[in-house]
């Protein structure tokens, strides 16, 4: 597992892709197309995630793991899952929980 300690994430989705970035924009830089997503699971405390790739955003209240269906897994903190979830769902990603 890689893990990136991180300032700040700033988190974008729009109609094709999930682009996570760092504040400072060299440590993360992670472009990820919708249709590459097998599954998003969102769960309570930063401790729960376990994707190959590992940003944390101390101290986030939930971690989104994302599963893709090639390539490695993905997981972020965030302190705003629900905003998240709801988006994935609007664009037809399947996310499992949502709300810590």
């Amino acid at each position: 597992m890689i893990v990136l300690d991180l300032m700040q994430l700033s988190i974008e989705v729009d109609e094709e892709t999930l682009k996570i970035r760092s504040t400072l924009g060299l440590l993360a830089r992670k472009t990820i197309r919708l249709n590459e997503i097998k599954l998003v699971k969102i769960s309570k405390g930063w401790m729960s995630c376990s994707g190959m790739i590992h940003y944390t955003y101390p101290p986030g209240k939930a971690c989104v793991l994302i599963e893709r269906t090639k390539g490695w897994s993905i997981s972020f903190t965030t302190n705003r899952p629900e905003e998240l979830a709801e988006a994935l769902r609007t664009l037809g990603v399947p996310v499992v929980g949502g709300s810590p």
